[in-house]
């Protein structure tokens, strides 16, 4: 069998980040659209919600460690690099967005607006001539956020409705044989709607 060339793992690493950061793929009909709801026309007063991306490559032995942000689901507890300047009380809440392997690296975004668009790396289930995963963009647009913590969104053109603590996920796996060793991938993309949570549990950067 032809030998696979290795690939430094920081450059797959950044590599994977900036499709993160960056349309077009699989119908992803994991957790369909649910009947509407009253959206309000802005942020509730002293709160502001969470929503978070991620990717999970399990069987994927890099080392990765990258956090500009901790958070808590149960309490809302949020530490950010970010200071309060920067979260106006008109801004809607944050969006984090990370991938892990053996460790994680994660970033946060401020929502100042909505509709809010961003992005998801979805697993293709193939492999790259080095014999690391490849990836799809898969655009994600928050729409509307209900008084009881729902959002509607759009992922890849399809609709949605995540209630607080809801995710949608889409996992696709492979086996493969690199120099002569049997390795397996599985790879899963998720949103999580975390819902509306205090102010007063965010704990800006100094």
């Amino acid at each position: 069998m032809k030998s696979i060339k290795k690939i430094s793992n920081c450059v797959f690493i950044v590599a994977l980040l900036w499709l993160m950061q960056a349309c077009a793929i699989l119908p992803l009909a994991e957790t369909q659209l649910t009947p509407s709801f009253e959206a309000v026309e802005r942020p509730l007063e002293g709160k502001y919600f969470f929503v978070e991306i991620w990717v999970h490559m399990d069987g994927v032995s890099m080392t990765i460690s990258r956090s500009l942000y901790s958070f808590d689901p149960i309490t809302g507890a949020l530490t950010t690099r970010l200071n309060a300047e920067q979260f106006p009380l008109e801004n809607w809440g944050f969006v984090g967005k990370g991938v892990s392997a053996l460790g994680s690296a994660r970033g946060l975004t401020i929502v100042s607006s909505l509709p809010y668009e961003n992005n998801i790396g979805v697993f293709t289930g193939n492999l790259d001539e080095y014999g690391n995963p490849e990836f799809k963009e898969v655009p994600i647009k928050l729409l509307e956020l209900s008084t009881d913590g729902k959002l509607s969104l759009e992922i890849d053109g399809q609709s949605f409705i995540l209630a607080i603590n809801e995710k949608w996920e889409h996992s696709d796996e492979t086996d493969f044989i690199r120099d002569g060793i049997e390795h397996h991938y599985q790879i899963t993309s998720s949103i999580t709607n975390y819902g509306w949570f205090d102010r007063n549990r965010i704990q800006y950067a100094p």
